[in-house]
């Protein structure tokens, strides 16, 4: 394995980084280790490729793991998010997937390769990578927002609009996503709606509205009144 370039300023501590250098040259590395990162990890290892996944995280599963349940996974009705992730987790480890926590500071390309480099001054090498890093959902920093999470606070109306059948919802935020959201819920659920934001204007998704949807706008902090609680709000 050739040796990497010393940078300057650093060659009294460059011989300890070498020392922690991997001598493993994987075909694939999967930075990530949610559905997506171990989904690719299992067709990977049953292409034959030598791979290794990593993941930042104690547990495997990503986002999943945070949901309260999963009812539209076929095979897995009524599954709640954490043991979810356990079975993809066990499905990939039943596959002989090597897998370990690091944390990725960076990754330095060296043209047929690539170097992913990790907190503890590890250096993995593979030819080809895959980011799987996953996402966050944008927070509203509103009181009780985390603690209801995944019971009754969602963030995917396609996911888990059927749970809310019958119930007041309101959708929060302006964007064509949010009004997406707003109409299929009125279509499939017959719920009562609102969208409370900050740039209600007019959008590509309203001049689709076949259903009617109750629409009022809101700016700054307080509480949208429903006809069966409250809910805060914060822009």
């Amino acid at each position: 394995m050739e040796r990497r370039a010393v940078p300057a300023g650093t060659e009294s501590v460059w011989p300890w980084v070498e020392q922690q250098q991997h001598n493993t040259m994987y075909d694939l590395i999967i930075i990530g280790s949610g559905p997506a990162g171990m989904s690719a990890a299992v067709y990977g290892v049953r292409a034959g490729l030598h791979l290794l996944v990593l993941e930042e995280k104690p547990m495997s599963g990503g986002q999943i793991l945070n949901t309260y349940e999963v009812d539209n996974y076929l095979g897995m009705p009524g599954i709640n998010g954490f043991d979810m992730g356990m079975k993809f987790r066990e499905h990939m480890d039943s596959m002989g997937v090597e897998c370990r926590t690091a944390t990725v500071t960076g990754i330095t390309d060296r043209g047929q390769s690539k170097v992913v480099e990790t907190a503890d001054g590890t250096g993995y090498e593979a030819r080809t990578l895959i980011l799987a890093t996953g996402a966050e959902h944008a927070s509203l920093d509103a009181p009780g927002e985390e603690a209801y999470k995944g019971r009754g606070v969602s963030y995917c109306a396609t996911c888990d609009g059927a749970f809310f059948r019958g119930k007041d919802v309101a959708v929060v935020g302006g964007g064509d996503v949010a009004v997406e959201d707003a109409i299929w819920r009125g279509c499939a659920g017959r719920c009562g709606l609102s969208i409370a934001g900050t740039a209600c204007g007019p959008r590509r998704a309203c001049s689709r509205n076949l259903c009617p949807v109750r629409t009022q706008r809101f700016s700054g902090t307080g509480r949208l009144p429903l006809s069966k609680g409250r809910i805060w709000w914060k822009r």
